[in-house]
């Protein structure tokens, strides 16, 4: 087997996927080109599946964490070469070279977002009910909740509480949930607070997403269209399998009470 074709390959996982690259790779030239731009098609796409990720983070947690920048670095350096290397390799046709130079750069652009990011994706189905109603957005990569946007301009009357409609309606897949919670700048600098904070959006709930905001000031506050108003954060919510015992064992609160530790 080609040198350049064994060196992705050790890149790759050693599973179907790979035994399938390594098919298709070693195919005689002529047959290759037949199936070119289908099989480079799958190559662009196979590292940003959420399954890709999954297992990057899982080897991620079996290494300890040292200087992302410095061994992206390095291995951006060895990409380079990698890539030097396949294009002189005589042996590979054009067809070949570009598949290669795609897996390796690819790999590398997908694992390097990934570990500056090490979190896994879980796709939620939105709809939007106007064109100009933001998605929620993160403000930063690593950021917990994603910002949320009032749909319209409403007022709020001092001591008075108001659902604010943000245009969204969210499919959340089973075993999940979707938590509302108030954004710190806007509880810190405004009298706006999230009366039931934090809010919980079942999966099996299909309105609109509405935000109950209370104003606890003395004068009418307004939210403009467009602001940000709220942040969404999805949880994993495993059932609770209620198990009656006769008693309980015992603990160092045992039953001093809410409180009691001070």
């Amino acid at each position: 087997m080609n040198k350049n074709i064994e060196r992705v390959n050790s890149i790759m996982n050693n599973g179907t996927e790979t035994n399938e690259f390594i098919k298709m790779m070693t195919m005689p030239d002529d047959e290759f080109k037949k199936v070119y731009d289908v099989f480079k098609e799958n190559m662009e796409e196979a590292f940003d599946t959420k399954e890709y990720r999954e297992q990057v983070i899982n080897l991620m947690k079996n290494y300890p964490s040292g200087n992302i920048d410095g061994e992206l670095a390095a291995m951006e350096d060895a990409i380079k070469d990698f890539t030097t290397s396949i294009n002189e390799d005589e042996e590979l046709s054009k067809e070949k070279k570009d598949v290669l130079s795609l897996v390796i750069n690819k790999s590398f652009s997908s694992l390097s977002k990934i570990m500056e990011n090490p979190r896994n994706m879980v796709k939620v189905k939105v709809q939007r009910l106007k064109d100009s109603i933001k998605l929620p957005t993160y403000a930063h990569p690593t950021d917990a909740g994603a910002d949320i946007a009032a749909a319209e301009t409403v007022t709020i009357e001092p001591n008075s509480t108001t659902l604010v409609p943000t245009g969204l309606k969210f499919a959340i897949p089973k075993g999940y949930e979707i938590s509302i919670r108030p954004r710190s700048g806007l509880s810190l600098n405004t009298p706006l607070r999230i009366a039931n904070s934090p809010a919980t959006i079942d999966a099996q709930y299909r309105g609109e997403v509405k935000i109950i905001m209370t104003n606890t000031g003395d004068k009418p506050y307004t939210i403009n269209e467009g602001d940000r108003i709220a942040q969404a954060i999805i949880n994993p919510v495993p059932m609770i399998e209620w198990e009656e015992v006769s008693i309980l064992d015992s603990t160092d609160r045992n039953d001093k009470g809410f409180g009691s530790t001070g």
